[in-house]
C-alpha cells in the first residue's frame, strides 16, 4: 500500500507541515504558507456579526468546493480557532497525526463516484498513491453515521465544523449530511454561515511557486449573515440540506 507521507520527497513536506500544525495549530500553519507565499485572500463578511460567530461558534461553516485547494484557502479566510474540525474524505487520514485530529472523516463521496472520469484525476492520482483498505458500501455508511454524530457532539461543546456540502462540486445538489448533523446537535445557539470562494482554480498549487502567484486573479472569500437552525430541526435531513441549498443559491445571487 503505497502511503504519501512515507516517501522521501512528499513524506518531508508533510512531515514539515505537520510538525508546524502541532506547533501553532493547523489554521495558523495554513495562513502562515499563504504569507510566505504572497498569496492574498480578500474578505467580505455580510454583517459584522458574521465575524464574531465564527471566532467563537458553535458554528457550521458550509464551503462551495470546485477545487481541491479550496480547503487551504477556507482555513486561511477563517479565525485563528484550535477547535475545528473538516468534515473530509477519509482518504486525508494518516498524513499525520496533528492534521488527523482535525479531521472528521467520510467513507463514501457520492460526488467523486458520479464526477466524470477527466474531472477527478487528481483525486484518482492521490488515492492511489495514499489509499487506505476499502470495506463494504454497508460498512462505510455506517462509518459515515458515526462521523455525522462525532460532528454533532464537537457542535455541542461550542466546537466549528466545516463541511463542503456537495461533496466537493458546484453543481450537485446537498447532501443530507448537514441535516443530520443539525438534528444531531442540541446546542440551541448553533448557527450557520456560507461561505463562497471566487478565484480560485484547478491550478492553484502552482501559486505556491516563488514569484508566481501574481499571475493568478485574487482570490475572494465573502461569508453570508449568520443563519439559526432551531427552525430547522423540525425538517428530515434532507429537507433541511434542500432549505439551505435554496437559502445559498439565493444569497449567491445578490
Amino acid at each position: 500500500m503505497s502511503d504519501l507521507s512515507q516517501m522521501v520527497v512528499t513524506g518531508r513536506i508533510i512531515g514539515g507541515f505537520d510538525k508546524e500544525v502541532g506547533k501553532i495549530g493547523m489554521i495558523a500553519t495554513v495562513k502562515k504558507i499563504l504569507v510566505r507565499k504572497k498569496i492574498k485572500l480578500e474578505l467580505s463578511y455580510d454583517r459584522k456579526i458574521t465575524g464574531q460567530v465564527l471566532e467563537k461558534g458553535p458554528v457550521i461553516v458550509t464551503v462551495n468546493h470546485p477545487h481541491q485547494s479550496d480547503v487551504m484557502i477556507i482555513m486561511a479566510a477563517l479565525p485563528d480557532r484550535e477547535d475545528f474540525f473538516m468534515i473530509a474524505q477519509s482518504t486525508l487520514l494518516g498524513l499525520g497525526k496533528n492534521i488527523d485530529k482535525h479531521i472528521i472523516p467520510v467513507f463514501i463521496n457520492e460526488k467523486q463516484i458520479a464526477m466524470e472520469i477527466w474531472k477527478r484525476w487528481k483525486v484518482e492520482i492521490f488515492t492511489r498513491l495514499h489509499s487506505h483498505k476499502r470495506t463494504t458500501r454497508e460498512i462505510e455508511k455506517e462509518k459515515n453515521k458515526k462521523s455525522v454524530a462525532l460532528a454533532s457532539a464537537k457542535l455541542d461543546k461550542k466546537h466549528m465544523i466545516i463541511i463542503f456540502p456537495t461533496g466537493g462540486s458546484g453543481n450537485m445538489r446537498w447532501q443530507a449530511g448537514i441535516g443530520h448533523m443539525i438534528k444531531g446537535a442540541k446546542n440551541p445557539k448553533l448557527k450557520i454561515v456560507m461561505a463562497d470562494i471566487d478565484g480560485s482554480s484547478s491550478w492553484d498549487y502552482f501559486r505556491l511557486i516563488p514569484g508566481v502567484s501574481w499571475l493568478f486573479p485574487k482570490i475572494k472569500v465573502r461569508f453570508s449573515a449568520p443563519i439559526e437552525t432551531g427552525k430547522l430541526k423540525k425538517f428530515e435531513a434532507k429537507e433541511i440540506a434542500l432549505k439551505l441549498e435554496t437559502k445559498c443559491r439565493k444569497w449567491l445571487e445578490n
